[in-house]
């Protein structure tokens, strides 16, 4: 599947409708292999925006990021690259997996039988 194409001109107007800056911020493309992404910093508090194509997915969006730098909360939205709208369903599924993969690693961190026995003692106090 080839991926989404995404100019520079996109991913100014769509970091525009999330943070006004100035075009001169945004450095980019990077990437190889068919990626194509966009960044620029949001303020000097460690904060950055990313726009970027369906490149790891190909779920057919363009991507758009707003995340702390050193490792904290990240925002995440999805855009339809014909109308630009938000893309609603592509989130609720990119949470489901996030949350999917949380859990898994949760188990692998405390093992098979812990887990099992902490979702027990959990659900068996309700």
């Amino acid at each position: 599947m080839k991926p989404v194409k995404l100019t520079k001109k996109t991913a100014l107007m769509l970091i525009q409708r999330v943070i006004p800056m100035s075009p001169k911020l945004i450095s980019g493309p990077t990437g190889n292999n068919g990626a194509v992404i966009f960044t620029a910093p949001v303020g000097p508090e460690g904060l950055e925006i990313k726009v970027e194509n369906d490149w790891f997915t190909h779920n057919g969006c363009i991507k758009l990021t707003v995340h702390d730098t050193s490792g904290g909360s990240c925002l995440t939205m999805y855009f339809s690259p014909n109308t630009f709208q938000r893309d609603y369903s592509a989130e609720q599924f990119d949470k489901k997996e996030a949350a999917a993969d949380a859990r898994k690693q949760w188990v692998q961190e405390v093992g098979r039988e812990q887990a099992h026995k902490l979702v027990d003692l959990y659900w068996g106090s309700w």
